[in-house]
């Protein structure tokens, strides 16, 4: 921003109670008898809200500049002439902005084809040892052409169009943002690798862990005694040895009873059915029965079978 933008922005009118530039909105200004001006929402406070000006009377509100009584009855009209200036001097900022301003003759007339000087530039950036954008700029060295035919080329500076420098320094910050991205993309790599290497470790180790608990289940459970059930062989003999099996652990029927039955725990989730009968033995190893699921186990000789339904 040239200095006389600078100087346009610091002399827009405010209102003498909220300091906020006049608008067309709930700033907008109001024009009171006494030829002060204030914003619509201060008017209404200092009217209808009481505040220091006000004093004990509500009705006989001061105006805050000159301490004239503010009529309660009267219109208070916009301050038109106020906002007219307030246009000319918009308008102006935003004409001024897109401009430079000499540095050397201060004539602030504003050229769009401002010089560079590259050697006064680099004589000031030593003197920086903080702060150097923020203290040196490239806006404090900007000449119009006649300053600098007069002032620089004569002791040789190196003076280049304001443009051209311009638009190298957005160059340069595009290129600094794709080495930023650059690096970051690396980091997310090296860190997506990290995150790999760490999963097939701990991959590793859970399966080396598992061969160990399985063998202490087999031992926690190798010396665990059978459980035997009779099983009459007797078909009368059908609801005693029902009842039997019902107070089994696990529970289960025998639909078709006869022989004796033998439960083995060898793992937490597996057991071995045996059963002994009067045409042979059946042996069967099986995983944790679900509700409602039947076995089949079929003796030696092939026209006897039971079957064994586990209850839920």
């Amino acid at each position: 921003m040239s200095r006389q933008t600078k100087d346009l922005s610091e002399m827009m009118p405010c209102c003498r109670v909220c300091l906020v530039e006049f608008d067309n909105d709930s700033h907008s200004s109001r024009l009171l008898s006494c030829g002060h001006t204030l914003c619509r929402e201060c008017l209404f406070g200092i009217k209808h809200t009481g505040n220091a000006y006000a004093g004990y009377n509500h009705w006989r509100s001061k105006c805050p500049t000159c301490r004239a009584v503010i009529a309660s009855g009267s219109a208070h009209p916009r301050n038109f002439d106020l906002d007219e200036a307030l246009d000319v001097i918009r308008y102006m900022q935003l004409t001024k902005a897109e401009e430079a301003c000499c540095k050397e003759c201060k004539s602030w007339h504003p050229v769009k084809s401002m010089l560079f000087c590259v050697y006064c530039y680099r004589e000031a950036s030593p003197y920086c040892t903080v702060n150097s954008d923020a203290l040196v700029s490239v806006g404090d060295f900007l000449f119009c052409g006649p300053c600098a035919i007069d002032g620089h080329v004569r002791e040789g500076h190196e003076v280049q169009k304001y443009a051209r420098i311009h638009e190298s320094i957005k160059e340069n910050m595009a290129e600094g943002d794709k080495v930023s991205a650059r690096e970051l993309d690396d980091v997310l790599g090296i860190d997506c690798d990290c995150h790999s290497k760490l999963s097939q470790e701990e991959t590793q180790m859970t399966e080396e862990e598992e061969p160990e608990e399985e063998a202490d289940n087999e031992s926690s459970h190798e010396n665990t005694p059978p459980s035997y059930i009779q099983v009459p062989p007797i078909y009368e003999h059908y609801p005693p040895a029902q009842q039997s099996l019902l107070a089994a652990q696990p529970p289960f029927q025998l639909m078709y009873p006869w022989g004796t039955a033998q439960v083995q725990y060898i793992r937490p989730v597996q057991f071995q059915f045996q059963f002994y009968g009067p045409y042979g033995t059946a042996i069967h190893t099986c995983m944790a029965p679900n509700p409602n699921q039947y076995y089949a186990f079929n003796l030696p000789q092939p026209t006897t079978s039971m079957s064994i339904h586990i209850l839920p």
